[in-house]
This record gives C-alpha cells, sequence and structure tokens, in this order.
C-alpha cells in the first residue's frame, strides 16, 4: 500500500524476484518488499528513503543461493541484505544500475549504463567492463556457459577481454535486447517485440500471436 505515487507514497516499483521460493519486489526510494502471510511487508529498515525522493531507488534485485539479497540502482549504488541487515557497498562506478543476477560461484553481477558490468559481493566490486568505444545502456545480464552476457539495445553482447563483444556462440538474432532469462540451461532473449530462445546450439524464435504483422 505504500508504493506508487500519491501523497506519502514512496514510488514506483521496478523489478519482482522470487528467490528460493520466497518473493521480493524494489523499486523508488529504495523500497524493497517481502510477500509473506501478512501481505507485502517493508523489508528495507535502515536504508528507505524519504518519500519525496521517490526519483531515485532501486531498479533490480535478486539473491545468493544463501539468501543475501543484492539490489542495485541510481549512480551505481549497490545494497546488500544479510540477515536482517543492510548494507550499501562502495561502488566502483557512478552510471545507473539496471540489473543484477548471481554467477555459478554465487557472487553478483552488476549491469547498466555506459556498458558498465560489475562483478562482486559484500567484500566489494571490481569493474570488468564500462564505456569505452560502447556507449550503450545495459538492460539485463545472465551467466550462460561460463560468459558473462547482457542485452542491450543493438542486441546481445559477451563480456571478454574487458570489453562487450558481440555474442557469437551462435551469433545471436539481430533483435533489440531488453530482458535476459536463463532456464535451467535454456537461455531466453525478450526483446521489444521478438522472443528468442537458444537451446541445444541454436536459436528459435518464438512469436507471439499478437506481434505479428
Amino acid at each position: 500500500s505504500d508504493a506508487g505515487t500519491g501523497r506519502g507514497k514512496y514510488g514506483y516499483l521496478s523489478r519482482l524476484g522470487l528467490f528460493q521460493g520466497r518473493l521480493f519486489a524494489c523499486g523508488f526510494s529504495r523500497q524493497v518488499y517481502e510477500r509473506t502471510d501478512e501481505g507485502w511487508v517493508h523489508v528495507d529498515q535502515g536504508i528507505l528513503l524519504d518519500a519525496a525522493q521517490m526519483d531515485y531507488g532501486f531498479n533490480d534485485l535478486t539473491a545468493a543461493p544463501d539468501g543475501t539479497i543484492c539490489a542495485v540502482g541510481d549512480e551505481g549504488e549497490i545494497a546488500i541484505r544479510s540477515g536482517a541487515q543492510w548494507v550499501l557497498v562502495d561502488s566502483p562506478t557512478n552510471e545507473h544500475l539496471h540489473a543484477v543476477t548471481t554467477d555459478s560461484a554465487g557472487r553478483f553481477i552488476a549491469a547498466g549504463a555506459r556498458g558498465t558490468v560489475l562483478r562482486g559481493s559484500s567484500a566489494g566490486f571490481e569493474v570488468l567492463c564500462s564505456g569505452g568505444s560502447f556507449g550503450e545502456t545495459v538492460w539485463d545480464v545472465e551467466e550462460y556457459m561460463g560468459e558473462v552476457i547482457v542485452s542491450a539495445t543493438p542486441g546481445l553482447f559477451a563480456v571478454r577481454n574487458d570489453a562487450l563483444v558481440p555474442f557469437d556462440r551462435p551469433k545471436s538474432p539481430s533483435h533489440v535486447g531488453y530482458r535476459l532469462v536463463l532456464v535451467g540451461d535454456v537461455l531466453w532473449s525478450v526483446g521489444t517485440h521478438q522472443v528468442f530462445c537458444l537451446q541445444g546450439g541454436s536459436w528459435t524464435e518464438w512469436v507471439c500471436p499478437d506481434n505479428k504483422p
């Protein structure tokens, strides 16, 4: 009831996340909620901002296998919750971060504006790549077959040698990249009007009936 716009509310929500059977949501003003038997309850004690700052906050969140939660947001902000305690981690970037996931080692991978990709934990984060000739915003990130893969408006890219290069294992179809979802060993790329699935070494387009010409 605190989310959304209007007097005394904290602003829009940005993302839902289901982790180990627990459902969370995050958004403006650093809102974080968990769905419980009592409904949606705040789990943002110590980091929630005043409602007057509703134009600033978290864009995505994820959880490691041990239950540690990581939320990322504007101006490179990274917050990690272990138990009931949130800590704002010293971030190596001030670029807006739009997405965060975990890798096979349980570390967090965050991505955002100007091709910025970070990796780390509560002990700190390192920059995998940022800026350079890649000026596009990264909207989502996943680890796939041992590589960090991101989606951006020009398509899908892999982090290699401190830079983003077009994903070619195999070459991804030409489309506007927006969201990435890894389900088992299957990679889904959801664009603005196309959906592609990478399985068994080949890409397949899944056509939404509403998007047919």
